[in-house]
């Protein structure tokens, strides 16, 4: 079954941010400290693009003048 291109594995999810797949299994195993993923399978996990990009986003801080 082809994944829709919203969907990405962990693989694909790891190379969107620019992370290591062995990062997100880790942030995936600690709850509130990684973006949100379907778990479809005890072996497969699968997020979506538009959570990606929202974890993504939360990343950038602004320093005070």
């Amino acid at each position: 079954m082809e994944i829709p291109s919203e969907l990405l594995d962990r693989k694909s999810a790891a190379e969107y941010c620019g992370l290591t797949e062995e990062y997100l299994l880790n942030l995936a195993k600690h709850a509130n400290s990684g973006p949100a993923f379907i778990k479809t399978s005890p072996r497969k996990t699968l997020y979506l693009r538009s959570d990606l990009d929202r974890w993504i986003a939360s990343w950038i801080r602004v320093e005070p003048k």
